[in-house]
């Protein structure tokens, strides 16, 4: 069900398997700018679905790194403070 979902939101369905272009869309992709008519070509292979997914994948990654990194230094904190306190403990 997960697969048909993704499908579907490319643009593709089971009572639909193909995606329609609209006439007025492959009229104006032969008179569009390269990155207008790289976009459309995305839309209509269902490619940005997968980007945007991407960029969210990417960005869940980048805020990972980011707790990891605070928990690296709360660590760090942790062990220096231990060793401060053995040392402590040893002249007491």
């Amino acid at each position: 069900s997960e697969v048909a979902s993704l499908l579907e939101s490319a643009g593709f369905s089971k009572s639909n398997p193909y995606y329609i272009v609209q006439q007025g869309k492959v009229s104006n992709l032969c008179v569009m700018k390269d990155q207008d008519r790289l976009n459309l070509l995305k839309e209509v292979a269902g490619t940005t679905v997968y980007e945007e997914k991407r960029a969210e994948s990417l960005k869940i990654m980048q805020d990972t790194l980011n707790k990891r990194e605070k928990v690296d230094e709360v660590l760090s904190f942790i062990d220096e403070r231990l060793g401060e306190l053995e040392t402590e403990k040893r002249e007491l």
